[in-house]
C-alpha cells in the first residue's frame, strides 16, 4: 500500500460520517438505472414469454390491453363478460382449441380462476402433486399459491367475501385442494384454478340445495305442485363444496346464457387465424378477437417510455450529485489547506492535494459501485420474477 493510498484510507476513517454520506448517495444514484434494467428487462422477458404462448383471446368489446391482462396475466380490471353461447359458436375441432376462462374473485387475496381442462392441455400444466379437478369443489394451486399459504392435497379454503354488506350477494364457499402444479415462471403460479362451474358457483351464479326427498324435516315443504315439491326458503344452500354431490348443484338460468370473462383461442394454423378472425370480425360491435403479441408489444413501448422518464430522473440526480460532490470537495480542499502546506513543506508534491483528493473519491466510488453490484446480486438471485410481476400489475 502506497503513502498516498494510506493517507486517504486515514482521512476517510477520520470522517466516517461524511464518508458514509457520499458512498450512499452514489451508491443510491448507480443503482437505480441498474435495477431499473434489470427489472424492466426481467418484465418484458416475462410479458412476451407469455404473450408468445397465448396467440389469441376473445372477449367482449372494450380495452384490448384490459382483455389481455386479465386473461392471460389475471391481473387489472375485470372486462364485460361475454356468454357461454359464443364459447360454443366458436367451437371448430379441427381449426382451433378454445379455453373458456372465468375470474371468479379472489381466495386469500390471490386470483380465483375457473377454466376447463382444455387450459390445462395447452398450457402443458400438470400437477406435481395430486390430480386436476375432477368434480364441483376441487381446485389445484399455482406453485407461488402452495408456497405462500402453506396448503397442500385435502386442505380446504374458501373464497373471499367480495361485499361484506351485500345481503344479496353469494356467500363464501369451501373449497378442496386436489392437486399443486410445478412451478412455471408465469402468471399460472400465482393462481387457484377450479372447474368453470365451482367458479359459477362461488359467484353465486349457480348454487346447490339439500334433497328434499331424502330429507326427514317436513317444515321445509311448502306445498305440492303437479306431483313436484316446492320449498320454502329455509332450505339450505350449500356452501361447503367438499361434501356436497354435484348432482344436488344447478345454474341460474340457461346454460348458454353463462357468463365467461374471455375465451383463449389456440389455431392449429394461419389459416384457420384469419377464418375465425373473418368471423369475429361481423361481430366488432360487441365482440373482439385480440392478437396478444401485439397488445403486448404496444404495452412495452409504454413501459419504454417510462424506462426513459426514470433515465431522466436518474440523470438530474447523478447531475445534482456531482454538484454536491464537488461543493465537498472544494470545501474539503479549504478546510485542509494548512495540512496540505505542511505536507509540501516536508517534501511532498506539490500536486499532493489533487492525488489526494483523487484517490479518496476513487475510494469511495469504488465502495459505492460494490455496493451497487452487491445489491443487484441479491435482487437477481432473490426474486426478480416478483419485482418484474409487481411492474405488471401496475
Amino acid at each position: 500500500m502506497t503513502g498516498l493510498a494510506l493517507l486517504a484510507i486515514r482521512n476517510l476513517q477520520h470522517n466516517k460520517v461524511r464518508s458514509a454520506v457520499l458512498i450512499f448517495v452514489l451508491t443510491i444514484v448507480t443503482s437505480i438505472p441498474v435495477l431499473a434494467n434489470l427489472v424492466i428487462s426481467q418484465a418484458e422477458r416475462d410479458l412476451m414469454a407469455r404473450a408468445q404462448t397465448t396467440p389469441l383471446v376473445y372477449g367482449a368489446q372494450g380495452s384490448p390491453i384490459d382483455l389481455v391482462l386479465g386473461s392471460t396475466y389475471f391481473s387489472g380490471q375485470s372486462t364485460t363478460d361475454v356468454k357461454m353461447a359464443d364459447y360454443l359458436n366458436l367451437i371448430d375441432l379441427s381449426s382451433f382449441a378454445l379455453a373458456p376462462m372465468r375470474r371468479a374473485g379472489t381466495i386469500r387475496g390471490l386470483p380465483f380462476v375457473g377454466v376447463d381442462y382444455e387450459y390445462f392441455t395447452e398450457r402443458g400444466l400438470r400437477p406435481s402433486e395430486g390430480f386436476l379437478p375432477l368434480r364441483v369443489g376441487d381446485v389445484v394451486l399455482g406453485h407461488a399459491v402452495a408456497q405462500k399459504t402453506g396448503l397442500t392435497i385435502g386442505d380446504e379454503l374458501r373464497t373471499d367475501a367480495t361485499q361484506a354488506f351485500d345481503l344479496a350477494g353469494s356467500y363464501p364457499v369451501t373449497l378442496r385442494v386436489s392437486g399443486i402444479l410445478p412451478r412455471t415462471n408465469s402468471p399460472d403460479d400465482g393462481v387457484v384454478f377450479a372447474d368453470l362451474q365451482s367458479a359459477w358457483i362461488a359467484e353465486g351464479i349457480g348454487h346447490g340445495h339439500q334433497e328434499l326427498t331424502t330429507s326427514s324435516d317436513p317444515n321445509l315443504l311448502l306445498k305440492p305442485q303437479n306431483s313436484a315439491l316446492v320449498a320454502n326458503s329455509s332450505l339450505a344452500t350449500y356452501t361447503d363444496l367438499t361434501q356436497a354431490d354435484s348432482d344436488a348443484f344447478h345454474n341460474h338460468g340457461a346454460d348458454s346464457d353463462l357468463p365467461l370473462s374471455a375465451v383463449l383461442v389456440f389455431p392449429r394454423s394461419p389459416k384457420s387465424e384469419a377464418l375465425l378472425k373473418g368471423r369475429v370480425a361481423e361481430q366488432q360491435e360487441t365482440r373482439q378477437l385480440v392478437d396478444v403479441e401485439n397488445v403486448i408489444q404496444d404495452l412495452l413501448t409504454r413501459v419504454f417510455q417510462m424506462k426513459s422518464i426514470l433515465q431522466n430522473v436518474v440523470a438530474s440526480m447523478a447531475i445534482a450529485t456531482i454538484a454536491a460532490l464537488f461543493l465537498v470537495v472544494v470545501l474539503s480542499v479549504r478546510m485542509r489547506r494548512r495540512e496540505f502546506e505542511i505536507a509540501n513543506q516536508i517534501g511532498a508534491p506539490k500536486r499532493i492535494a489533487v492525488f489526494l483528493v483523487a484517490m479518496e473519491l476513487t475510494m469511495l466510488l469504488s465502495a459505492a459501485l460494490g455496493l451497487t453490484l452487491a445489491i443487484s446480486g441479491a435482487v437477481y438471485i432473490f426474486d426478480i420474477d416478483a419485482l418484474s410481476r409487481i411492474l405488471v400489475e401496475r
